[in-house]
């Protein structure tokens, strides 16, 4: 109703524009732009229906689209969210049927030496105590995560959007400041924290020193809804802590099979208790009945859209050009040539069938814009992690522009044809527009 009402609107004004238009260029040489001008100031009405047309089945087809492409990225990110990275994976490096119980820590690099194992990062999750250096301070027991900020940033799945900078920021700041935390910021801000302020961090009876070095709302594999975090450095948490096996986050080359990755850390003495792949995960979502009917039926709306347009747009062609074959012909016997013809009927096609698809790639794109954010607010009522985001992918748009760019000189090509083959002594006769 919204894109029907503002179509409706902007054709009241459309020929005073087409009106103005002509005024402005009456003195404008050629015959071409005159003549194109003329009919359509005096003709406006039978363009509208074929631009409402166009506009109302475009712009559907453009939400339609950026709907289905909002909702799957969005679905996408929050399993990325969730795993990470390509690959994260739990690890023993005792062997669970062996004798020796003796930990062991493998050397990190020769993770990365594995086949298809384009980067590997260091992480290591539990829960902490977070208290200021005075003795009888209140404690909040947090999540906590520490990782190497350069594996991590190489690694790790993460969007622009988490905080207040750029996500590659927080990281560098890490590696500068190697006793620093980055805490979330619902922490920083009831706490009333400051930039370089000093903090204890517990962990197993352990105190360990650090200072705050920024804040975050969101961090991947965290959910800041659940309860409070940091993020600390953990080669400086592994200075005040005993060795314990640390998750591992893995980038991966396209195609690298599972199964070969695990094998070979396997031979490295490192045991896989538990992993989670990101591409075999958004696989099974694509495949869940209940969304591939939902993106269907998106589909489905841009494809119907598409149809409608088109049959309308060569509909109106054709018949307008049966109805105006005695002024064609007229034109032809006063001097005009074919290619002229063709021209005239290109500024035609230009201000009608343009304008309205202009207008409908235009009421789309604005349609998506008030009505889409609406979905952005629920989801953060639900407090959904990561954030959701709107999505208008320029792509899409342009593959749109481009069909009905070929649509248009398809109609073109089909009316050169016609017209160059009109026979002026057959359509000019006395009484043969009766």
């Amino acid at each position: 109703i919204g894109i029907l009402g503002v179509a409706l609107l902007i054709l009241r004004i459309y020929p005073l524009l087409v009106h103005l238009l002509r005024w402005a260029t009456g003195r404008a040489p050629g015959i071409i732009w005159r003549l194109a001008l003329q009919r359509l100031s005096r003709s406006t009405v039978d363009y509208v229906p074929l631009m409402l047309l166009l506009a109302v089945t475009l712009s559907l087809g453009v939400y339609s689209a950026t709907t289905a492409r909002t909702l799957a990225v969005n679905l996408e990110d929050t399993i990325r969210y969730e795993i990470r990275a390509d690959m994260s994976t739990v690890e023993e490096w005792v062997d669970p049927e062996g004798f020796d119980t003796t930990i062991r820590e493998p050397p990190f690099y020769e993770r990365t030496e594995i086949p298809g194992v384009l980067s590997a990062a260091r992480v290591f999750r539990g829960r902490a105590d977070l208290r200021r250096p005075e003795r009888w301070s209140r404690r909040l027991n947090a999540q906590m995560m520490a990782i190497e900020p350069y594996e991590f940033a190489k690694t790790a799945w993460y969007r622009n959007d988490f905080g207040v900078g750029d996500f590659v920021d927080y990281l560098r700041i890490m590696s500068e400041h190697r006793e620093g935390i980055i805490v979330a910021a619902p922490i920083f801000r009831q706490a009333e924290l400051e930039l370089g302020e000093p903090l204890i961090v517990t962990y197993s009876g352990q105190e360990i020193p650090v200072y705050v070095v920024g804040y975050i709302d969101f961090w991947p594999g965290i959910d800041p809804y659940d309860r409070p975090f940091f993020i600390m450095n953990i080669e400086h948490f592994q200075d005040y802590t005993v060795l314990e096996p640390y998750q591992v986050w893995y980038d991966l080359e396209p195609g690298t099979a599972i199964d070969e990755v695990i094998d070979g850390l396997t031979s490295l003495g490192v045991y896989v208790t538990k992993y989670r792949d990101a591409e075999s995960e958004i696989l099974a979502m694509k495949r869940e009945p209940y969304r591939m009917g939902f993106f269907g039926m998106l589909g489905l709306g841009f494809i119907s859209a598409a149809i409608v347009t088109t049959l309308g747009f060569f509909l109106h062609t054709f018949f307008s050009l049966r109805r105006r074959t005695v002024q064609f012909g007229a034109l032809r016997s006063m001097g005009l040539m074919p290619i002229q013809l063709v021209a005239l009927l290109a500024v035609e096609l230009v201000f009608t069938v343009g304008a309205g698809i202009a207008l409908g790639f235009g009421l789309g794109i604005g349609a998506a814009s008030v009505f889409l954010p609406f979905l952005q607010y629920r989801t953060a009522d639900l407090q959904a992690a990561p954030p959701f985001i709107l999505v208008m992918s320029r792509g899409d748009i342009y593959l749109s522009l481009i069909v009905m760019g070929a649509l248009f000189v398809a109609a073109i090509g089909v009316l050169s044809v016609l017209l160059s083959r009109l026979k002026i002594h057959q359509a000019i006769k006395l009484g043969e527009e009766a």
